[in-house]
């Protein structure tokens, strides 16, 4: 029975954070800019994403920063996506990272 207990436990959390992350990759693709920013960000401090896919959160939010004349936070933001995709990797596959219908950048 116990085990039964942590089993449903660890399910509830799966299920909640894939949600989230659902949910957050549509507003992360919001053509509002402060909406996009908002989503990615949950995105971003979501524990248990893939590295990959928190690397395409960090690209995309760094899109509504520039289009905001914050460039140094979308400098930042693509940085950190560079530092988090595996060594080697020259270009970024956004099938690889999200997985997940998307709307577009």
């Amino acid at each position: 029975m116990r085990h039964l207990i942590k089993a449903i436990a660890l399910m509830a959390i799966i299920v909640t954070t894939n949600g989230v992350e659902a949910e957050e990759w549509n507003g992360c693709d919001s053509p509002d800019l402060d909406s996009r920013i908002a989503s990615c960000t949950k995105l971003i401090e979501t524990p248990g994403i893939e590295p990959t896919r928190v690397a395409g959160a960090f690209i995309r939010r760094a899109y509504p920063y520039s289009r905001l004349g914050q460039y140094q936070r979308a400098i930042r933001d693509n940085s950190e996506a560079i530092r988090i995709l595996p060594e080697g990797s020259a270009t970024l596959n956004y099938r690889a990272i999200e997985q997940q219908p998307r709307r577009g950048l």
